[in-house]
Formats: structure tokens, C-alpha cells, sequence
């Protein structure tokens, strides 16, 4: 949720259907822009590279990117591919609020990665990560 006003040149960009291609991708870190480094180099193999040139080339990718404005809320699969630039405007700021809400059927899984946020807290592999008794990943609502 930005706090400030963001001009589409600065504002957050998805490729349409990419969470429904049954591909998981190295993330790209913000500070180097670069994929995240990968110790184990067997573990690599089961993640694909975030293709180049996505937005040069519509004829097979669909962005989709919006002007947003403070309060507005951008929901999204977190397995959508999507990014923004820096902000390259000098006078204008561009904080935003980031929100991560889970499934109830979301489980803890390990990645050959430092995920973000990371996650303290003892949480085994395999345990349903949003508990009603949890301070680590409390829960939001019930059915």
C-alpha cells in the first residue's frame, strides 16, 4: 500500500498469468539486482532464471502496472512474477506498507536462499505456518 503517490514509471509491474505457469523462479534481490546466490548448486536446477527483457517484448509477455495512489491496495499471488524499478525520482519519495498473507494451508518450506521475511522462531519444515496460538505468523480470521 503506497504512502505517497506513484507514477506509473515507478509503480510496481506483473506479467498477467505468469503464478499459473507451474514454474518457480531465483528471486532478484533489490539491492544488487542480481538472482540470489545459490550454495548448492543441485538445488539450483529445480528454479528457473526470471527471463530477460520482459517488458521489450509484448508480443509474449503481458504487464500489467497501475498509477497508485495512498491507501490504494495491489493484491497478488506471491508466485507472480513482478518488479519495479528504482525510483528514480529525486523530489518524490516511494514508501509503501507490504503485506504478506498466507493460506491456511500454507506450510513451511525451505529454499537454498535467504527468504525475506525471514523467519525465526524455531518453525519446523513441514508445519502449517499460520497458527491461531502463533506470535510468528499469527493468525488473521477463522472460517
Amino acid at each position: 500500500m503506497p504512502l505517497d503517490s506513484i507514477p506509473i514509471s515507478s509503480t510496481l509491474r506483473f506479467v498477467k498469468g505468469s503464478h499459473r505457469w507451474g514454474k518457480e523462479f531465483i528471486p532478484i534481490k533489490f539491492e544488487t539486482e542480481s538472482d540470489y546466490p545459490f550454495p548448492d548448486k543441485q538445488a539450483a536446477r529445480s528454479y528457473h532464471q526470471v527471463p530477460q527483457n520482459i517488458d521489450e517484448d509484448s508480443s509474449k509477455y503481458h504487464i500489467l502496472a497501475w498509477e497508485a495512489q495512498p491507501g490504494d491496495i495491489i493484491a497478488f499471488d506471491g508466485l507472480t512474477l513482478h518488479a519495479a524499478d528504482g525510483n528514480n525520482l529525486l523530489k518524490t519519495p516511494r514508501r509503501v506498507i507490504s503485506w504478506r498473507f498466507l493460506g491456511e494451508d500454507a506450510v513451511r518450506v525451505t529454499r537454498p536462499w535467504n527468504i525475506s521475511p525471514p523467519i525465526f522462531g524455531g518453525m519446523p519444515v513441514g508445519q502449517l505456518a499460520v497458527d491461531a496460538n502463533s506470535d510468528e505468523i499469527p493468525c488473521f480470521t477463522t472460517r
